[in-house]
């Protein structure tokens, strides 16, 4: 399954990257196997687990959410104002 992660604020720095489009090897995984596979890929993406917000497709989801191939899936931390 081919999917779309985009990374925002801190999230991109820790990756390295805005945006990947990669190769999942779990087909019609959940958000939450997601971000195991991605936290083993980048470690320090672990630490802003308990405060990461996850849309996919422009609509924010549960960690249960099941993805399906062609998902674009955005990991955001907290929102800060200004």
């Amino acid at each position: 399954m081919v999917l779309k992660i985009i990374l925002f604020s801190v999230l991109q720095d820790v990756a390295g990257e805005q945006q990947i489009e990669m190769e999942v090897p779990m087909c019609g995984c959940n958000v939450e196997e997601l971000l195991q596979f991605l936290y083993g890929k980048w470690a320090e993406l672990e630490k802003w687990d308990s405060v990461i917000r996850i849309a996919v497709d422009h609509d924010y989801v549960d960690r249960t959410f099941k993805l399906r191939d062609g998902h674009v899936v955005a990991l955001m931390p907290p929102m800060q104002g200004g």
